[in-house]
């Protein structure tokens, strides 16, 4: 029997390949399988997203040609011989002082704990749901320890009476997963899913169904859980086209757009590259009968 995962294009296959699993002729064109684009060369807007990724992928190359990448963020952003022991610096100059790192080092293991419990859920979902739902990136589960630094430190250094505690209420992503849909299917899996894990004591906080945003820079859906015992963890909910664009096109992006020395005139820059890229996203079969927001906390 023919598993999903041979019908699934492989995001890591270069650009010629997911060329050759697209018809000759997209519906109401006449673009040609295989076609080469340059950055200036874009292609026809009818053709399927598959066939314009090496377009994006040409948009990309040009961007970092104009604005090359960061000597691999050395120097500010490693610790300074002054900095006293048990202290953390990262990518922005951001800094924890040796109590605040010994605390954000235990906050993050709490922020952990619904891992395993979760995990488990959610493996078992992938294996019973009728519509294809697939876990994607699951080793990436956990959000590396640095990025979450990060977020201590950025939360912290907004307002003086911030600590790590609250730092840490306010992260809901220290665990977080993605199931990929075929679009026909992307709404029912969606509900399906979501009765599965409310139907195992998990409650809803939040959903946002970003297919409905204005001149989106990214397309997904992104909820938010509390386990039963009161953990937290992210799900988002994607079609094959879109968990590429995010993973393999506008991923790379987005890292650039949190970092705090980007320029003006870069971000408006990469913010354009991921609304094109999105534009390219086919929107799934009835989408708009999943609410745009959901919950507030």
């Amino acid at each position: 029997m023919e598993r999903l995962a041979d019908r699934l294009p492989n995001p890591e296959r270069s650009a010629s390949e997911l060329a050759d699993t697209v018809p000759d002729r997209a519906p109401g064109t006449d673009a040609r399988r295989g076609e080469r684009y340059s950055a200036d060369s874009p292609p026809d807007p009818d053709l399927p997203y598959w066939q314009k990724v090496e377009y994006h992928d040409a948009l990309w190359e040009r961007h970092v040609e104009r604005w090359p990448d960061p000597p691999s963020r050395q120097a500010a952003d490693r610790a300074r011989p002054d900095d006293p022991p048990g202290s953390w610096r990262g990518d922005g100059n951001r800094y924890l002082t040796p109590e605040q790192n010994a605390e954000a080092d235990r906050l993050i293991g709490e922020l952990r704990q619904p891992e395993k419990a979760v995990t488990a859920l959610l493996v078992r979902i992938q294996q019973d749901n009728q519509y294809g739902a697939r876990l994607e990136g699951l080793g990436h589960r956990l959000k590396g320890t640095n990025r979450l630094k990060e977020k201590f430190a950025d939360k912290m250094g907004v307002k003086a009476d911030v600590g790590p505690a609250e730092a840490a209420a306010t992260i809901n992503d220290a665990v977080r997963y993605t199931f990929s849909l075929e679009g026909e299917k992307y709404v029912d899996g969606y509900w399906d899913v979501r009765q599965q894990i409310e139907s195992a004591g998990y409650r809803l906080t939040h959903s946002w169904n970003h297919w409905l945003d204005a001149d989106p820079e990214y397309k997904g859906i992104n909820t938010r859980w509390l386990t039963p015992d009161g953990g937290r963890f992210e799900l988002q909910f994607h079609t094959w086209e879109s968990y590429d664009a995010k993973e393999n096109r506008t991923h790379r992006s987005y890292d650039r757009l949190r970092m705090p020395t980007v320029s003006r005139p870069e971000q408006r820059e990469l913010m354009q590259y991921q609304r094109l890229v999105c534009a390219a996203v086919p929107d799934p079969r009835d989408i708009g009968a999943i609410p745009h927001r959901e919950g507030l906390t």
